[in-house]
């Protein structure tokens, strides 16, 4: 798995809230993709910010955000997305080809990897989908994996 670090900017988000099982998002990515719709948004980006740890956190109450960028926001009587900025900083970054059945695993082997460069993920970790799942094969899906990293010996 090839892992890069790199410093990313701040990025302004317009997202639909998810609480429960991580898996279970795809329920806000449908929330999401119908209000773009009613505001005739088409997203730059796709994004999944996910707020817990799933070891420390019972599944029924995990926070994550289906999310996307939009060119312009929304006008703020159509704000019926709620809207978030996601923090500048050092991330670890690699990429998952294949269903998104396997993202666990991908997310598994990259926290490893982080860890075995001497890197801690601390922060905030979000997924960015690169390509439409509705036109898009399960095996030529490719997201990239994003988690904030410190040194070990930051403090």
């Amino acid at each position: 798995m090839q892992i890069e670090t790199l410093d990313m900017p701040s990025r302004r988000l317009y997202c639909v809230r998810h609480v429960g099982p991580y898996p279970q998002i795809g329920q806000a990515f449908g929330r999401l993709e119908q209000l773009l719709e009613q505001l005739g948004a088409k997203p730059m980006a796709m994004l999944a910010v996910f707020h817990d740890d799933p070891h420390a956190t019972p599944a029924d109450e995990l926070r994550s955000d289906a999310a996307c960028e939009l060119s312009e926001p929304p006008s703020s009587e159509e704000a019926t997305l709620t809207e978030m900025t996601l923090p500048p900083g050092h991330f670890a970054r690699w990429i998952h080809r294949g269903p998104y059945a396997g993202l666990p695993q991908a997310w598994k082997s990259g926290l490893d990897a982080i860890r075995a460069l001497g890197l801690q993920p601390v922060g905030i970790c979000y997924e960015e989908y690169l390509n439409d799942p509705c036109n898009t094969a399960p095996e030529a899906l490719e997201t990239l994996i994003y988690q904030q990293v410190q040194t070990h010996s930051a403090k």
